[in-house]
């Protein structure tokens, strides 16, 4: 069951990612709109640097966790997947920012979605949902980005 909650929360993401920030965030008043206004502005103008501190989406992944803390009463694995990938989600994406070349590398589907694909790799720890709906876009020549 732990597997199960972790791909869960990443299918999670996926959504959240795509709906909220990319399509209701591209309203200028709306409450998500700080991810592709604040976000991607940083990471396009900064070669993928973004040194602030992301208190909306921690902030977002606490509620998520406290939303599926029921979970613990039939599932305390599927709950620890939830929670694990929240975590790992908070880490990977601030490493991403904090080192682009470390994100390059070992997390190119997100550096691919800054970089140059920003309504597709919608996934930063696992992109597992991007294969899998057919949002995976690739950068086939990493040497011009």
């Amino acid at each position: 069951m732990y597997i199960i909650g972790f791909l869960y929360a990443s299918l999670v993401e996926w959504l959240v990612h795509k709906y909220l920030f990319h399509g209701y965030g591209k309203k200028k008043n709306n409450v998500f709109s700080f991810h592709i206004r604040e976000h991607h502005v940083r990471c396009l103008k900064n070669e993928n640097h973004d040194h602030n501190f992301t208190l909306r989406e921690n902030i977002g992944i606490a509620f998520l966790i406290l939303l599926h803390l029921p979970a613990l009463l039939w599932s305390p694995a599927f709950f620890w997947g939830v929670v694990s990938y929240g975590i790992n989600f908070m880490i990977i994406h601030k490493i991403c920012h904090m080192k682009p070349e470390w994100g390059r590398k070992f997390v190119p589907w997100h550096w691919d979605h800054h970089m140059k694909f920003q309504n597709h790799n919608f996934n930063v720890v696992l992109p597992f949902w991007d294969y899998v709906l057919g949002t995976r876009k690739k950068i086939l020549d990493k040497s011009k980005t």
